[in-house]
Order: C-alpha cells, then structure tokens, then sequence
C-alpha cells in the first residue's frame, strides 16, 4: 500500500522542519511526502531544495487560500492509497506510519485509523505535559455527532479513495474542518485507534498563533456545522442530538473562556439547557474563582 503524507505550512520554518525529520524518521517510510506552502514570506523552495529528498513534491501557493483548501491541493497532488496529514506543529513518533498502515493492510472496512496525542508547549517540545485519545473504535457513523472521537488532522491515516469520495475539506469552515470530514468519512466504514499516543500536538501560548484557539472561528463553525448536519441531528433521536448539540457549544465556551467571560457564560449556559453536564457549570464561573479551586 502506497502511503503520502501531506504537509500544509505557512510562515513556521522551524516547526516545518521538526515536522518533515519526523516523516523522515518512520520505521516505515512514505512513499511519497507533498509540502502545501500556503504563500509564507520567506523563500521555502531554496530550503526544501537543499534538503535533497527524492520523493518529495513541494506546493507553493502564490495568495494563502488557508488550511483545508491547502489540504485538499496536497491531497490532489497525490494518487497514493493511503493519504496522512501532518500539521507543521505537530511532528510525530517514528512507529505513526507502521502502526497505521498494519491496520489497513489486515482490515479492509476499515476506512480511518487515529493515534492518541502527546500535549506538547511551544517552549519545551520534549515535555509532554499530558496525553489524549478516546479509544472509540468501530462504527462511529452515528456516534461520531455527539464529539470529535477521532481528533486532529495529525493522527489519522485516511483511504484516499474515500477521502476523494467525500470531496476532501470543506472549504467554508476556517476551523473543525477535521471533525466535519470525519462525519462524512465515517458513513463509509470502521474507526480504529492503533492503540499508540504517536502525535506530539503543540500548544502555543498565545492562542491566536493557531486557528483552533480563535474563538470567534469556533462559535462559526459549529453554527455551520449544526445546520449543515440539522437533518442527521435529527435523525439521531432526542437525546444523542441534545448531547451532540450540548459538546459543541462547550468547545465555543471553552474557546471564549480566556477571552471573554460573559460570551464564554453565554455558551456555557446553551450547553447546560441542551444537555445538563457539570462540566458546563464549572465554566460558567469566573476564571478568578476556578483558579482558586486549582480549576
């Protein structure tokens, strides 16, 4: 099975590196690796060039058309039939592509395979401060609506045929454009966890240097998102849909959280009314009084 790894990139020379030692690094090699730049300024083909790696194939877009779009060119670049993705911030262990591809090879409904993550600072890349994974495994199709079992683009290994089946990214959406194509791969076959923590996902300090930490772009999205599923939402009965519509509100409260307390009390207080949860009344409390409970 042919594997191509597809790294979108933009203005983080340092990081992309890190990223692209990690690919070179597997047990397992790619059989091909894309690099998407997506317009940075400075001159990355004098660098990827004086790397001298075979089979690599280096994208540069002359305006930015931002991440899922540059997703989707790398991924058209390639006829590979296992397609992964690698956020310049991110880098993975040097097991990710063996473990994945092993899955694929035994288990042919198998259409996904994620890794847990290992949280990362931007400050000190060697210390993992915690770790993440669901271990949800199986038929997500339906499930997959209540929360983002799968993760982030970083740690799934996906068939490229079903990638291009479901039309890749969705353009419209400038974050949680990786849980939206889970919802549409996964109505195509099985999920599995390869039972690893592979991803070092980074976290930045400053939460306006990632898209995921933009609050405004969260609380877009999951009104996208909830009106363009509305009919599958429904479909789930009451409960399931109640849960589902409760999770995302949450991300947008924890999203506003560290920015503003009353937008971030707004969407606490709809993820109660949905869903009654103690996670969202813990954030509906100040960030002085949650501090103080060590919260």
């Amino acid at each position: 099975m042919k594997i191509s790894v597809v790294i979108v990139t933009k203005n983080r020379k340092d990081f992309l590196l890190r990223a692209l030692n990690s690919v070179l690094a597997q047990t397992v090699k790619a059989d091909e690796i894309v690099i998407v730049d997506d317009a940075s300024d400075y001159n990355i083909k004098e660098i990827i060039e004086s790397l001298a790696i075979k089979n690599l194939k280096l994208i540069i877009n002359n305006k930015s058309v931002g991440g899922a779009v540059a997703r989707n060119i790398g991924a058209a670049a390639t006829d590979c039939e296992i397609i992964m993705f690698l956020d310049d911030d991110d880098a993975w262990e040097n097991i990710k592509i063996q473990k994945q591809i092993e899955i694929f090879k035994n288990e042919i409904n198998t259409v996904l395979v994620y890794s847990g993550r290992k949280i990362v600072n931007e400050n000190n890349l060697n210390n993992v401060v915690r770790k993440i994974t669901s271990k949800e495994e199986g038929d997500l199709s339906k499930k997959i609506f209540e929360k983002n079992f799968v993760g982030v683009t970083s740690s799934v290994a996906i068939r490229k045929n079903i990638f291009d089946k479901v039309a890749g990214f969705d353009k419209n959406l400038p974050c949680r454009q990786d849980y939206d194509l889970w919802i549409r791969i996964l109505k195509f076959g099985n999920v599995r966890w390869d039972k690893c923590y592979n991803i070092f996902y980074t976290l930045f300090n400053n939460p306006e240097k990632q898209i995921s930490g933009r609050a405004d772009k969260h609380e877009f999205a999951v009104k996208y998102i909830l009106d363009k599923y509305s009919n599958e939402l429904n479909s789930l009965g009451l409960l399931l849909k109640q849960k589902s519509i409760s999770e995302k509100y949450f991300s947008v409260a924890k999203a506003y959280r560290r920015r503003s307390w009353q937008k971030g009390f707004k969407f606490s207080f709809k993820s109660f009314i949905n869903y009654p949860n103690i996670k969202a009344i813990i954030l509906i409390f100040p960030r002085f009084i949650l501090k103080r409970f060590g919260i």
